[in-house]
């Protein structure tokens, strides 16, 4: 009898640790950038090609919302005008969503 309850704290234990690491590689997904419309990290020139490059109807991106950087809920070629802007200094904003 002692041995069924010991296996099966050790069951549930095993258990637990396995769901606390589950949980912690979940929590360690890294924020979107602002302006970063192609979602690779950075925020560059090539963020405002990308958002251009979806308007003129070049590809799909897997996460439109991304290159709706002023957040208005339309893409446009201002959203694009914005990551030129901020690329070279002329926007300063908080740069995580």
């Amino acid at each position: 009898m002692k041995l069924k309850k010991r296996l099966a704290s050790f069951a549930v234990a095993g258990i637990m640790a396995v769901i606390s690491c589950v949980s912690l590689a979940s929590s360690a997904v890294p924020q979107h950038l602002k302006y970063d419309a192609n979602g690779d990290g950075t925020v560059d020139i090539a963020d405002a090609v990308y958002v251009l490059q979806y308007l003129n109807g070049v590809f799909e991106p897997s996460n439109p919302e991304y290159c709706d950087v002023d957040g208005n809920g339309i893409v446009s070629y201002m959203d694009a005008y914005k990551i030129q802007c901020h690329c070279i200094g002329l926007l300063e904003v908080n740069d995580v969503e």
